[in-house]
């Protein structure tokens, strides 16, 4: 039943969706949270990538679209599997650093 589910789902690639991605992806709140995290600022590329592709899906037809989309979103899934997270930056520590607290 769960095939059939997935056979059956219709892959979608909205424009506006993707605008929207990649115009907040160059806003200050996702870039200070993105430096928190990983130590450098986020690169905004795949948004725009993201956007391309989408604009790109407009002409062609509804068949090949969906395939491509799907392969798109498969390949996206698995590079999020892949890629380290944010708790793999931070190192445990077993004692507080030297002169901690600091004096006053």
């Amino acid at each position: 039943m769960a095939d059939q589910q997935q056979e059956e789902k219709e892959y979608t690639c909205s424009v506006w969706s993707a605008f929207d991605e990649m115009q907040l992806c160059f806003t200050v709140v996702p870039q200070v949270k993105h430096y928190y995290r990983y130590g450098t600022f986020r690169n905004c590329s795949e948004a725009l990538e993201n956007f391309k592709f989408c604009a790109s899906m407009k002409g062609k037809p509804r068949a090949e679209a969906q395939r491509l989309i799907k392969e798109r979103e498969e390949a996206k899934y698995d590079k999020k599997i892949h890629d380290r997270s944010s708790k793999a930056v931070w190192t445990l520590r077993s004692q507080p650093p030297p002169n901690f607290p600091p004096p006053v």
